[in-house]
């Protein structure tokens, strides 16, 4: 294998640079390809850009994101929906209305999404961030995850999920040398958290299995999922760089005209088209560590 490479499941020799949504694989369009999760699609998001409100006195926070392809599947229909990006704004709106939501779109094809990619958009944020411009907050769900049994042979026997931040230093030397891109990106989330604009990034969605490369970012605020019931989801990461757990899954319930994603049933967006959920109001399911993030990026950006 490359010394550049990062084997994933199903998907050997992946470039390192490669970025994924932290989403579990049965929300996405694509559940049969484990790690390959993004869709083909080119389409115009489905949400428009002008269902959600937007006022200077809020928080202003950024999204991160695929705000192009659409690729989550709510209806377990195997078709998109929504994209990643809209979806993690539709959390964030349910949790804390009293948001002005920004968008930092990546690029719209999936093999673009590189660590030089991200770099680009996390450096013109602090950019922003230098040049005056008000950011509250900065959502990032997405991973760079190696497999722990990876990570423990490269850098000690004696590593284990537990202990992983003591070896923070060791890690970030070997990702210096062997996964310079990522180590680039997570050296300019630090300058952003320098500056007291919190990051909230994915914990995860491989299961304990993996782990998030971008995590290692001092600063940063890197969450867990929780599932509907409050226990930490099977498929969230859970390790010692993991400092917080919020809610990561989802039920999606066709309400009156909308959509009730929070279980108040009460629709809380209205897609341009009507997205089919059978007789009965079938419900869909979106999970990920991915909605986690937003979700406790909206609960600390409260106001009273």
């Amino acid at each position: 294998m490359s010394q550049n490479s990062i084997s994933l499941q199903n998907k050997p020799n992946v470039n390192e640079n490669i970025l994924f949504k932290s989403v579990e694989k049965s929300s996405m369009v694509k559940p049969a390809i484990a790690d390959s999760i993004f869709s083909s699609s080119k389409v115009r998001p489905a949400i428009a850009d002008t269902v959600f409100s937007s006022s200077s006195s809020y928080p202003n926070v950024y999204i991160v994101d695929d705000f192009h392809n659409k690729d989550i599947d709510l209806n377990n229909d195997k078709k998109g929906d929504v994209t990643h990006g809209e979806f993690v704004e539709l959390v964030m709106k349910t949790k804390n209305p009293n948001l002005n939501i920004k968008k930092m779109p990546m690029p719209v094809d999936e093999d673009d999404w590189t660590a030089r990619a991200l770099n680009l958009r996390l450096q013109k944020l602090y950019s922003k961030i230098l040049s005056g411009e008000d950011i509250d907050a900065i959502n990032l769900s997405m991973e760079q995850s190696i497999k722990f049994n990876e990570l423990r042979s490269a850098i000690s026997p004696n590593l284990t999920q537990e202990n992983l931040h003591n070896y923070n230093g060791r890690i970030r030397r070997w990702l210096a040398k062997n996964r310079p891109g990522v180590m680039q990106n997570i050296k300019t989330i630090e300058k952003i958290t320098s500056t007291g604009t919190p990051v909230y990034i994915a914990g995860g969605s491989k299961g304990d299995e993996y782990v998030n490369f971008l995590n290692l970012a001092k600063g940063s605020i890197d969450v867990a999922g929780r599932d509907e019931d409050g226990r930490i989801g099977s498929y969230s990461s859970v390790n010692s760089l993991v400092n917080r757990a919020e809610r990561g899954t989802y039920s999606i319930k066709h309400e009156k005209h909308g959509y009730d994603i929070n279980g108040d049933k009460k629709p809380d967006f209205y897609p341009p088209h009507r997205i089919s959920f059978g007789y009965g109001g079938k419900v869909g399911r979106v999970t990920g560590s991915s909605f986690a993030a937003p979700a406790a990026l909206a609960v600390d950006m409260k106001r009273e």
